[in-house]
């Protein structure tokens, strides 16, 4: 679970999931808000290539109502995911609107690719961290 401690630095990290998901071209603000009815939102202009990211706050998300699973958990930095992987999907938002179901089923899959870039993520730092320990035993041990 990741909660950033400042705008700065989720908009850094805005900055280099935008990287990774090809979306530099994309000018993506991010803010952090205590009130919001959902654990984030993008609003984006497709032609201007321009989004408003908000994530709610942990004090937020605490004190929201309804019940709170694994699929809405708190973490800013998957949530900040999941929204950045909207802006592909934005040119689709006339159509979406046209169509419930659409929206639902875009959702779904937007929410299921972050889960699997979030546990690449979570891996590759374990990984990272265990050879950065593995480096650090080998110099003590000789």
């Amino acid at each position: 679970m990741i909660e950033y401690g400042s705008e700065a630095e989720a908009q850094e990290s805005a900055e280099q999931f935008k990287r990774l998901l090809g979306l530099t071209h994309w000018t993506v603000k991010v803010k952090l808000v205590s009130e919001l009815e959902a654990l984030g939102i993008v609003i984006s202009n497709v032609n201007k290539r321009h989004a408003n990211i908000k994530l709610i706050t942990r004090e937020g998300y605490d004190k929201a109502p309804g019940d709170k699973d694994d699929f809405f958990e708190f973490d800013q930095e998957m949530t900040l995911i999941h929204e950045l992987l909207h802006l592909h999907l934005a040119p689709l938002d006339p159509l979406i609107e046209e169509n419930p179901l659409s929206a639902q089923i875009i959702e779904n899959t937007v929410h299921s690719i972050s889960l699997v870039i979030k546990q690449l993520l979570e891996s590759a730092r374990r990984s990272s961290f265990v050879s950065s320990n593995s480096a650090d035993s080998e110099l003590t041990d000789s």
